[in-house]
């Protein structure tokens, strides 16, 4: 249903790809911009566009990231780690993390952190004796 509403906004254009980069427009050098910038320790420049995965550039006068989970996602199964976005539910396959993305945000000196999303493990039923296991009320 919302994907029908933004569908239907006047002037919006949906576009649905990996970003790779950020195109940024930076101040000119000695700018009253850049040196607010560098006073505040932020990052210079102003985020114009995206470049993705299959090299298109688009360009916008604002940007917004949706990252989630894929801003260099991480699976974890038993002991093992590995970069990924998601598990494919129909197969093992993996969709990719976003690298190229957390690069520039880190090259841009934007602050990167771990989004722990706390998912329990997940079990068969078929799997587990529950003959064997104590209730445990809550």
């Amino acid at each position: 249903a919302m994907l029908r509403e933004l569908q239907a906004y006047p002037g919006l254009e949906l576009y649905e790809a990996s970003v790779e980069d950020l195109v940024v427009d930076e101040p000119a050098e000695g700018s009253a911009a850049a040196a607010a910038a560098a006073e505040a320790g932020r990052p210079v420049g102003r985020a114009c566009g995206v470049i993705t995965a299959d090299g298109s550039e688009l360009r916008a006068r604002a940007v917004v990231l949706t990252t989630g989970t894929f801003l260099r996602g991480v699976v974890h199964v038993g002991r093992e780690s590995r970069p990924a976005g998601r598990f494919v539910s129909t197969s093992e396959a993996v969709e990719p993390p976003s690298t190229g993305l957390a690069a520039t945000l880190g090259r841009l000196a934007l602050p990167l952190d771990r989004l722990k999303t706390g998912t329990p493990p997940r079990l068969s039923a078929q799997s587990i004796d529950f003959s064997r296991l104590e209730p445990q009320p809550s």
